[in-house]
């Protein structure tokens, strides 16, 4: 399927028009189906399961929006994400941006919210058997084939040889501005990439990099990257490794990228029952395998993901800002996230998105302990924060042998290390448990200033425990499951429940209870996971 941008009224007079479906017998649809001698394509179509039809309909759409410039984008929608790729596509319109979108609809529940004024065209892919990503557990088999008719496609697109430069976007990125200038920009040596180089590459991604907790610039990334990341990219003071986000790319159409596309696809093909082995899993090996492959990053001040934009928007620059990626948060979030940060359009009275600068002492967000994924963010961040300071100063990082040795233990607890001159308070020898706040900002915040008013001091150093997440009930459906108390960061998944894993990776308890639980800590960088087997 394909949807070709139009002029915004003709769009937003399909959009308020309820947007009906496309007949797939129309003349439109009938020259779509016009094949191309392209024996590759057709081969790659089968060995990801497309049927000859739905790959002479994707074909057809690729042919349409690249024919008007040579270049466009590509999203892939399914049943659950069409409201925020409809509002994605709205914000490059009123950017503008006539870069030509192609929209990719999985099953046949996606096409009946689009129209076709002037162009606009929409074409399912995988009608018989494809599923919404909202509507299956991450980890299952079904979550596997879901993600992998995505990447499908986007090998389709690299292998269609009817197009300059083609750009992916999910459909959870606004645009500010037309990022098509600066996207063929930083591909071609015009632009500099994240670690300020200028050179050509054969395919250039968005940064996913989350920053460091007390981050001075958008370069200041977590001390993760040290070993996290794309080895030869690096980015910051610290020289730490810059980490890609294939929810925002753009790929010179050249045989280097047919191969990594390829290859990509029969590397997520193989890994079909190994858990966690997805795109970017896939993607990564895939380099490694075609080591000439040219790889660029863009700027995170211009593509700005999730955890940049709203953990750490004051260090953005509003006229630098591109895009914004409603990700490091739950699918749940995201289109509240999105509406209070202006950066949804009415349909009844579009206008083009703009930056909204941080207000002083209003937080547009909170993130976790770890500083990585949003927890709340708007209206809740600012109720959510004590009034008096909205971001809690942290307490400076001890140094190997400074201090007493810290606690381990759930708590509230400060250290004084000038002692407390106005009153017999020992806390400077020991951290000093305090029985009277058992919330995060009231230690740091509240409780601080106390004991620098009450002491007369101002070096207090304040440490928040916080005690461990209940365990949720056990599941009572036989399977191996999975539960991960503190989240995974790194793959930006979160289990609050005990998740099912795929039974045919753990079939027996051996299984399931002997390597379950190493191999998610691994893969997302923790200790704490747990496995449970359910006869």
């Amino acid at each position: 399927m394909g949807v070709v941008a139009a002029p915004l009224c003709a769009l937003l007079a399909a959009v308020v028009s309820g947007l009906s479906q496309v007949p797939q017998s129309s003349p439109r649809a009938m020259e779509l189906s016009a094949t191309v001698n392209n024996k590759p394509f057709y081969k790659a179509a089968e060995d990801g399961h497309m049927s000859k039809e739905d790959a002479e309909r994707l074909l057809g759409g690729i042919r349409n929006a690249s024919k008007k410039t040579g270049t466009f984008f590509v999203t892939v929608l399914d049943g659950g994400m069409v409201s925020i790729g409809e509002n994605m596509i709205l914000s490059l319109n009123a950017v503008p941006c006539d870069t030509p979108v192609l929209v990719v609809g999985l099953g046949g529940n996606v096409c009946s919210r689009f129209l076709e004024p002037g162009g606009l065209i929409c074409v399912e892919v995988f009608r018989e058997s494809a599923t919404s990503e909202d509507e299956v557990a991450w980890g299952s088999h079904e979550y596997w084939a879901v993600v992998f008719r995505k990447h499908v496609v986007l090998t389709l697109v690299a292998m269609s040889k009817t197009a300059r430069w083609a750009a992916y976007t999910d459909p959870d990125i606004v645009y500010l501005n037309c990022p098509t200038d600066y996207l063929i920009n930083v591909s071609t040596g015009k632009a500099q990439t994240i670690s300020g180089t200028f050179d050509e590459y054969d395919i250039v991604f968005s940064p996913n990099n989350m920053l460091s907790k007390e981050a001075t610039t958008v370069d200041d990334v977590a001390e993760t990257y040290a070993t996290r990341g794309m080895k030869d990219i690096l980015v910051g003071p610290e020289k730490r490794r810059a980490d890609i986000n294939t929810g925002l790319f753009v790929m010179r159409m050249s045989p280097m990228v047919e191969d990594l596309m390829l290859t990509t696809m029969r590397i997520f093909k193989d890994q079909e029952f190994v858990h966690g082995h997805y795109q970017q899993y896939s993607l990564v090996q895939a380099l490694d395998q075609l080591p000439g492959v040219r790889v660029g990053v863009a700027g995170s001040d211009r593509l700005t993901n999730g955890n940049v934009f709203w953990g750490h928007r004051e260090l953005l620059k509003a006229s630098d800002v591109i895009s914004v990626h409603a990700n490091w948060m739950t699918s749940t979030m995201k289109v509240p996230c999105l509406k209070e940060a202006g950066l949804w359009i009415d349909k009844g009275a579009p206008k083009r998105l703009t930056f909204q600068p941080p207000t002083p002492g209003r937080p547009e967000g909170m993130l976790d302990s770890r500083g990585a994924t949003i927890e709340i963010c708007g209206a809740d961040a600012v109720a959510a924060a004590p009034a008096s300071q909205p971001n809690p100063p942290r307490p400076a990082p001890q140094q190997e042998g400074e201090g007493p040795t810290r606690p381990t233990e759930p708590g509230c607890y400060v250290w004084l290390p000038s002692g407390c001159p106005n009153h017999k308070f020992n806390a400077k020898d020991f951290w000093r448990k305090r029985e009277d706040a058992n919330v995060r900002s009231q230690c740091l915040v509240d409780v601080k200033e106390m004991l620098d008013a009450w002491c007369g001091s101002t070096d207090a150093q304040m440490l928040f425990i916080a005690p461990p997440p209940p365990t949720p009930p056990a599941p009572k459906g036989h399977g191996c499951y999975i539960y991960m108390p503190s989240g995974c960061e790194k793959r930006m998944f979160k289990s609050p429940i005990w998740r099912e894993l795929s039974s045919a990776t753990y079939p027996n308890r051996d299984t399931c209870q002997g390597t379950a639980a190493a191999a998610h800590d691994r893969w997302c960088d923790v200790d704490d996971a747990m496995a449970l087997w359910v006869e």
